[in-house]
């Protein structure tokens, strides 16, 4: 199903026809406007009305009626650099509409953007929200430790970090588990790796570590093992 079916703005342009007109014997030239028959845009269409910035998506755009032998050339347009479309796209000979893709980059903050498509004086457009990526999930490379281990966390994103990167805080619920306090998933990267070591643990227990981004928060339980 496509979201977004966008609001249409015509204008068809008058255009002089040239006739003859018979008065008594004689055949005189005369003019009368009539409506250009170029097909219009009628709506604009996506597959998702938001997706998470660094994704793609698809569009299609309906024309009122067929395209005609030459094919009909729509001109496409987004209100914001993260949403890319291509100049233009072709309806062929006789087809009611046109398919087209949207590349979007990552955001930091929620974006909104507007797609139009255009064709002489007629055009129609329809939104789309770019979302920023969100933690997705925080894993260990072991889920149990003795005292003295080395071992790595890993944070991962639903999508690309925006420019500058993403920048995630860690917490260890123990003092004997031992985190740094933050991480940072490089700018179009959608994971990254942490340390993590462990001191020496008295009696066998479960600690829990917990990365947080924003308003998203997940974590991993470390099952600490007596002994060195």
């Amino acid at each position: 199903m496509f979201a977004g079916l966008g609001r249409q703005v015509a204008s068809l342009p008058l255009v002089s026809v040239g006739v003859w007109i018979s008065i008594g014997c004689v055949l005189v030239w005369g003019a009368q406007s009539a409506a250009a028959d170029e097909p219009c845009v009628a709506t604009v269409s996506l597959s998702a009305s938001g997706v998470t910035g660094g994704s793609s998506l698809k569009g299609i755009v309906a024309l009122n009626a067929p395209a005609p032998s030459s094919g009909l050339a729509i001109r496409l347009s987004s209100s914001h650099p993260n949403a890319e479309v291509s100049g233009s796209i072709i309806a062929e000979p006789g087809q009611t509409s046109a398919n087209f893709q949207i590349s979007t980059a990552p955001v930091a903050v929620s974006t909104a953007a507007t797609i139009t498509a255009a064709t002489g004086s007629c055009s129609a457009d329809t939104g789309v929200t770019l979302q920023p990526a969100v933690l997705a999930g925080l894993d260990l490379s072991v889920n149990a430790a003795r005292g003295n281990a080395s071992l790595t966390g890993t944070v991962t994103l639903n999508g690309p970090a925006p420019a500058g990167g993403a920048v995630l805080k860690l917490q260890s619920s123990d003092p004997l588990v031992n985190v740094p306090a933050s991480v940072t998933i490089l700018a179009d990267q959608s994971s990254a790796n942490f340390p993590i070591t462990t001191g020496t643990a008295l009696a066998p227990g479960s600690v829990a570590l917990t990365a947080t981004y924003g308003a998203s928060v997940h974590s991993a339980l470390l099952t600490l093992v007596p002994g060195i």
